[in-house]
């Protein structure tokens, strides 16, 4: 629970800034997206986080894009 709300807290604290400043949150932009870049970008973001844990993944080849925000999903796999 504790690794769970330190992970949390940097997100709170872009969130808090955004509204001091008064700056306008990300909109929403649905287009449509590949799972492989998603996924790479995500990882590479985590990379300090899965430094001492392997990760494998595959993914078919006829996978469909996915109609979503990249950006969004992305904060969302990140925070869980």
């Amino acid at each position: 629970m504790i690794d769970e709300s330190e992970r949390l807290k940097p997100l709170h604290r872009q969130s808090a800034r955004y509204d001091q400043a008064g700056i306008r949150r990300h909109r929403a932009e649905y287009r449509a997206a590949r799972y492989r870049q998603i996924i790479g970008s995500v990882l590479r973001r985590a990379g300090k986080i899965l430094a001492h844990h392997n990760v494998s993944l595959s993914f078919a080849a006829d996978m469909p894009m996915l109609d979503l925000d990249a950006v969004l999903f992305e904060q969302v796999l990140l925070i869980y």
